[in-house]
């Protein structure tokens, strides 16, 4: 499979709604939200 960087809102809010403490670093630059794509 494949993890592809996704800009997403909706990624955001639900890593964040399960680990609220991110809160603290999710903006940084080096912080980012994936998608992972599997394949057969």
């Amino acid at each position: 499979g494949r993890a592809v960087q996704t800009v997403e809102a909706r990624a955001r809010e639900r890593f964040l709604a399960r680990h609220p403490k991110a809160k603290l670093y999710a903006d940084f630059p080096d912080f980012g939200f994936f998608a992972l794509a599997p394949e057969a």
